[in-house]
């Protein structure tokens, strides 16, 4: 209807909606229309949270009670950046363009920029099935990242890898477990959570296995879910590491790795500070080397022994194949480059043999 001021009103009875100051009738019309079609296909056209709001109601209900701390640390540092940066603008309002924009606000390496997407983009599928919006305006978004702000990975040679775990070896003090939950990152590639949570029920020191089945919150000082459902695993150790272990026993905590006082496992910056001196002690200088790199050196040592990927995937506890193969792909290019030397050498041995031989005939 026209109003006094000459613009349009649209009034969708049926789910009591309204909406004031179209210009022309035939904008009004085009959406009362597209109101009627959205309300034919289920959607709420009621409902109009803000973007930021309801990123923060669906993670909440959906992911707040299922995941590990640090992992809700992210989605809190999201909502953040969406309140931030679209303050409470409806979700309904925003379109691609202005997605891509702030995306490209983010200056983070790429990989952490494709992370975040991943999030805000689950969260705008569940609108979408909740039938709060449409379309997805996260598809097809440019995702590009700051690759400066990406952390080179240092990785450790073979010989610095068994320097390390040798000088951790000879240095242990059953009184101060960070040495030996480096040992056993070394030995088993388990992340800190994992390492940190077990308890002396995890370890069978007859079938020489660990269970991982939780991962030590240290804000919390408890247990909590692992960081997916493919981390839960048993994995075998060598019994070297069970003796290892069993020494911490006399400390008398329910954590395998639990100090003498406090009775719990040391935290992070405890545990890279003793890495950072047994480095120092093994004379091995790398930046930015930290203790989930420990996982990498793990890895390479299976790897030099000839273990197919399928099985180190499955110690790891990811998701399949594919997510181990991107991850370590610099050791697939060093194996690319070994096999092409090797190829060619053989070729050109074959074809050595074969000149030599028509040239004897």
């Amino acid at each position: 209807m026209q109003q006094p001021d000459g613009s349009y009103k649209v009034d969708y009875v049926l789910e009591q909606v309204s909406k004031s100051g179209f210009k022309t009738k035939r904008t009004a019309q085009e959406y009362a229309a597209q109101l009627e079609l959205e309300s034919a296909k289920g959607y709420d056209i009621k409902a109009n949270p803000s973007f930021a709001e309801y990123f923060e109601d669906w993670y909440t209900e959906t992911k707040k009670d299922k995941i590990r701390n640090t992992t809700l640390v992210k989605y809190i540092q999201d909502s953040k950046r969406l309140y931030d940066y679209f303050g409470f603008e409806k979700l309904k309002k925003i379109k691609r363009i202005d997605y891509q924009r702030f995306m490209n606000t983010l200056d983070l390496a790429p990989d952490s920029v494709k992370m975040i997407n991943r999030r805000y983009r689950a969260c705008i599928r569940y609108a979408i099935r909740d039938g709060i919006i449409s379309r997805d305006f996260t598809d097809g978004v440019e995702l590009k990242g700051n690759d400066k702000q990406s952390r080179a990975t240092q990785y450790l040679s073979l010989a610095e890898i068994k320097k390390l775990l040798s000088v951790a070896i000879a240095t242990r003090n059953p009184k101060y477990t960070s040495s030996y939950m480096i040992i056993t990152a070394l030995l088993t590639g388990a992340r800190y959570g994992e390492i940190a949570g077990l308890q002396w029920s995890d370890l069978d020191s007859e079938a020489n296995t660990i269970r991982i089945n939780k991962s030590y919150n240290q804000n919390t000082k408890t247990n909590g879910p692992t960081k997916n459902l493919q981390s839960i695993r048993t994995i075998i150790v060598s019994p070297t590491l069970v003796k290892l272990m069993l020494e911490l026993k006399q400390n008398g905590s329910n954590f395998i790795f639990g100090s003498v006082g406090l009775k719990i496992p040391p935290a992070t910056n405890n545990v890279g500070s003793v890495l950072r001196n047994l480095m120092k002690k093994a004379k091995i200088t790398k930046k930015d080397f930290v203790f989930h790199s420990l996982r990498h050196c793990h890895v390479a040592l299976l790897h030099s022994q000839g273990i197919d990927w399928y099985a180190i995937s499955k110690r790891l506890g990811h998701k399949d194949l594919n997510v181990t193969l991107k991850i370590y792909a610099y050791m697939l290019d060093e194996d690319k480059r070994k096999s092409d030397t090797l190829i060619s050498n053989k070729l050109e041995k074959i074809v050595q043999q074969n000149v030599q031989q028509n040239y004897n005939n």
